[in-house]
């Protein structure tokens, strides 16, 4: 996520692979990170598609 710090669509991908590897804490932590990180530098959310996505 340094490359491209605000892009969803690797969000979703580093979380996915993440829950195949059976490390769901280390996919909710990149989740958590990632909110944190729109509101706080961007004051925005995710997009619809991520929460639908992710509902932890």
């Amino acid at each position: 996520m340094d490359i491209d710090p605000y892009n969803e669509d690797t969000c979703m991908g580093l979380m996915g692979i993440y829950e195949l590897a059976g490390r769901k804490g280390r996919a909710v932590k990149v989740y958590s990170s990632f909110i944190y990180r729109l509101k706080k530098d961007l004051d925005i959310g995710p997009s619809p598609n991520l929460l639908n996505e992710y509902k932890f």
